[in-house]
């Protein structure tokens, strides 16, 4: 596989970019590897939690607008 990785950035990798170093791993390795991701993704919020907050927000800038323009000596 290696080798097959050396052919493709040889000919499709654009000149003078860096080029990462390119490893293998075994299923084991891999398994490992997703579980250790999908426990890092966990701790992200739900697409529910997220629309609420950006809700949240969203009020949250309305309201300091308001202020601002409040703050604003008419010319």
């Amino acid at each position: 596989p290696c080798k097959v990785v050396d052919r493709f950035q040889a000919t499709q990798w654009k000149q003078g970019e860096k080029q990462e170093e390119h490893f293998s791993l075994s299923s084991e390795e891999m398994e490992k590897w997703v579980e250790e991701l999908e426990q890092q993704l966990l701790v992200f919020p739900s697409m529910d939690e997220l629309m609420l907050q950006i809700a949240e927000d969203e009020k949250r800038v309305a309201a300091l607008k308001h202020w601002l323009d409040g703050q604003t000596p008419n010319s």
